[in-house]
């Protein structure tokens, strides 16, 4: 699981160029820093990696580059077909007809004896039969590729977002600061000679590595910061009561919210579930809600905390068709800083889940993941 975050991490790492090799300073630190004496100035600067287009050092000073010449002859057209086949759902969907996983047509309705009630309620006769049921199939599926792009999503944007450097750095104090107003027009500054009246038509301001050394010194990172949009990935397993017979499968939550102070937020959580029967046959388990979370407790980098939400469950019958219900759920919440807008995410609760004219039951869930500020 764990190992499976890092991998998509380092890969994304290997193939981004996100993140440039400028940085931005807020007009509240240019002000700071003009009452400072100039030979100072550079001992510490708050700045925010920037995200874009690296670029290079002195290029308000070039001239542009000449228009390439035309080819003078025509340019081969070489095209390329790969195909690839890659079998993700394989794990979830055992005990299923190859007809039914590739969801070119319904299978029929699953035959059933033995009655069973527990994790989806009174969900009917359960027994060995030959084939899954395509709404239910659809739903693993769905799910599977869900938690594939999810991962993916947040390993790039661990890169992009929250690996950059966010905090103070040593400079020089002849280091050239680009003054950009609202009108996109810009001029360029040494720290040493910025004044305050240099600022009043600046609406953003950036210093480029490289055109002065030595380059840019990371001193101290700020610490993890919260405020703002948030976006989650977790993954683990679940575990749950099914009559006599304990299922377990795999959990994840993808979640995307806002937190309106350092320790308190608001997300909408996607919360999908994945197991199999005792006769091996494929369970979808979904909801959707809203859960709020909260991070009372810190120590240095461990931040812990406790989340509560509520929404409304998806899932099938015994026919395979689709039922919905109300899902409540609450647990704890342990994070571990490792940049200003990346953290490290554990989670481990229960839901509460019923269907009309059912019983209520509970899952457990364990899972683990990424968390971008």
């Amino acid at each position: 699981m764990l190992p499976g975050i890092v991998t998509l991490t380092l890969v994304a790492y290997a193939s981004s160029g996100c993140l440039a090799n400028h940085y931005r300073i807020d007009r509240t630190e240019l002000e700071r820093l003009t009452t400072l004496p100039p030979a100072s100035r550079g001992a510490g600067v708050r700045v925010v990696q920037a995200l874009g287009s690296n670029r290079e050092p002195g290029l308000y000073h070039r001239p542009p580059p000449p228009p390439p010449s035309p080819s003078p002859l025509p340019q081969a057209d070489t095209r390329v077909s790969v195909e690839v086949d890659v079998d993700i759902a394989g794990p979830f969907l055992r005990g299923t007809s190859r007809r039914s996983r590739e969801m070119i047509r319904t299978a029929p309705t699953r035959t059933r004896s033995g009655h069973v009630s527990g994790w989806g309620g009174d969900i009917g006769n359960v027994g060995p039969s030959s084939g899954g049921g395509g709404n239910n199939d659809a739903m693993v599926v769905v799910a599977v590729l869900l938690i594939a792009v999810a991962l993916f999503a947040v390993a790039g944007l661990a890169v992009s977002e929250g690996l950059r450097f966010e905090g103070e750095v040593a400079v020089p104090p002849y280091q050239p600061i680009h003054l950009e107003n609202q009108a996109g027009l810009e001029r360029v500054v040494s720290l040493w000679d910025l004044q305050l009246g240099d600022l009043d038509p600046a609406v953003s301001a950036t210093m480029i590595e490289g055109e002065a050394q030595p380059g840019p010194a990371y001193l101290v990172r700020a610490p993890l910061d919260r405020r703002g949009a948030t976006f989650k990935v977790d993954i683990g397993g679940l575990s749950t009561v099914l009559d006599d017979w304990t299922i377990t499968g795999v959990a994840s939550n993808i979640q995307l919210g806002y937190f309106f102070h350092q320790r308190y937020g608001l997300l909408a959580n996607l919360s999908l579930g994945l197991a199999s029967d005792p006769f091996d046959k494929p369970l979808a388990r979904h909801s959707l809600g809203i859960e709020a979370q909260g991070f009372p407790v810190d120590f240095g980098r461990l931040h812990l905390g406790a989340y509560l939400g509520g929404g409304r469950l998806l899932s099938t019958d015994a026919n395979d068709n689709f039922v919905t219900g109300p899902s409540f759920g609450a647990g704890a919440l342990v994070e571990v800083a490792l940049t200003t807008r990346l953290a490290l995410m554990v989670r481990g609760g229960w839901t509460f889940a019923g269907i009309s004219g059912h019983n209520w039951f509970r899952t457990g869930t364990v899972t683990a993941g990424l968390a971008i500020y």
